[in-house]
């Protein structure tokens, strides 16, 4: 890595955000990897890193509109639903960006707490997060211990079931993450114990299979790093080889993950060379920019993605 490199990538940066700027005003959506609160995360960052208040303005403007349009109609068990704006927010003021009364979450835990039995499933990371961020400020309210507990229960019951369907139960590496993830938390902070026991006496031939017939190699890589934090030590089952030339996709999918559980795992030396070179690739740049309008500029598409990348890569150079 050197300075020419930083240049090119920094520049590059530049002109992404540009056109993420120009589209964020007209997008009607506001969840965290479709919306507004996702790209307000990305903006926030970039306007610290530039040391520039005027992109600071922007993201504020952001998380207002998604404050302001919030409401009951949004999904519960999706991750671009209630769940997933509330982490974004969550995140943001854990981050120092803005202030917030904890009381603006009460109406989401309310309707969490109502509708459990449909938001707990294993696909659904934002509301795993969520309940972990809120541990993390209010460990000491049985609220969300016993909602945390819930969740363990049904998962573990949700594994149970896939049992008695198939012949062994397959699963994502993506859909085991959180709930590995969740696992390691609680372990940490003493939280929920017996049930997280019970969560890892299920799982050990669960990850093996999902290992097996995983190809994303982001997934395989988050997925063997909690194991090494974990009791259950499969790390040999996974036979990981960082790829020579990571797509895009693997990049952006990268930096994603990292954002959701925390920026713990160094990123991998490859990145040092891949990201220039994607850089480099003018014309697929110019391409996925042309591509870019305000139903496409969420944290979880191509190009914004990229940006949240840049970033990262920016951030670790300027350390």
């Amino acid at each position: 890595m050197n300075d020419l490199a930083y240049k090119q990538v920094s520049s590059c940066l530049f002109r992404v955000i540009s056109g993420i700027i120009r589209q964020t005003g007209f997008s009607r959506h506001i969840g965290l990897l479709n919306g507004k609160t996702g790209i307000a995360i990305l903006l926030y960052h970039y306007a610290r890193h530039q040391q520039d208040p005027q992109i600071t303005d922007i993201a504020d403007k952001l998380i207002d509109d998604v404050i302001v349009k919030i409401n009951d109609s949004l999904a519960l068990d999706s991750n671009d639903g209630l769940t997933g704006i509330a982490w974004g927010i969550q995140y943001l003021i854990r981050s120092g960006f803005v202030e917030a009364d904890e009381h603006i979450f009460d109406e989401i835990d309310l309707a969490l707490f109502r509708n459990t039995e449909k938001i707990f499933t294993i696909n659904n990371f934002a509301i795993s997060l969520y309940m972990l961020s809120r541990l993390e400020t209010s460990s000491e309210h049985p609220f969300w211990k016993e909602m945390l507990a819930g969740y363990f229960r049904s998962i573990r019951q949700q594994f149970i079931q896939r049992y008695t369907k198939f012949a062994f139960p397959v699963y994502a590496c993506r859909d085991l993450l959180p709930v590995l993830y969740a696992c390691i938390k609680g372990q940490e902070k003493e939280w929920i114990s017996e049930n997280i026991d019970r969560i890892y006496h299920e799982l050990p031939m669960i990850i093996e299979v999902a290992a097996i017939a995983e190809t994303n190699f982001s997934d395989k890589f988050w997925l063997s790093r909690f194991l090494e934090k974990s009791p259950l030590m499969m790390s040999d089952t996974f036979n990981l080889e960082l790829w020579e030339s990571p797509t895009l996709m693997d990049i952006n999918e990268f930096y994603m993950s990292r954002l959701l559980y925390g920026n713990t795992v160094p990123t991998p030396n490859i990145f040092d060379m891949a990201i220039p070179s994607l850089v480099n690739d003018t014309k697929r740049i110019d391409e996925l920019l042309s591509l870019l309008n305000p139903n496409n500029i969420g944290l979880g598409n191509y190009i914004t993605g990229l940006a949240w990348a840049l970033l990262q890569w920016c951030m670790e150079y300027d350390k």
